[in-house]
């Protein structure tokens, strides 16, 4: 195996280790967050019935910082919670997807607490 594939593998069996424990209801949706080299993404998830409640990321028009910094993850942040109070979430699961919690996803998740969002 070439090393590429070993760290797939291996960040592959992080997420499922987390999966196994966090789940979201209707109540408590799980916030996911998705990092590429480019960008940011979040999603609040209600696993029971297998729907995306709201979605976020750096692409969107709404979101005025684009990339994948430190900036970009605070808008996603702001974006992701307002989206979750119009629909009526105040409370989340945190999901980090396997990704430490540090950098880009510590701004993530520090921004949807700012704007309201419990977790």
């Amino acid at each position: 195996m070439d090393r590429a594939r070993e760290r797939r593998v291996s960040q592959d069996r992080v997420r499922a280790r987390i999966r196994k424990k966090v789940s979201g209801t209707s109540e408590r949706p799980r916030l996911a967050v998705k990092k590429s080299l480019k960008h940011i993404y979040a999603q609040l998830i209600d696993d029971e019935s297998g729907k995306t409640i709201a979605a976020a990321s750096s692409r969107e028009k709404d979101s005025n910082v684009k990339g994948a910094n430190a900036a970009a993850a605070k808008a996603v942040g702001a974006l992701i919670a307002r989206k979750a109070k119009d629909k009526g979430v105040t409370r989340v699961v945190f999901d980090r997807g396997g990704y430490q919690y540090h950098g880009n996803v510590k701004a993530l998740a520090d921004a949807a607490r700012e704007n309201g969002l419990k977790f």
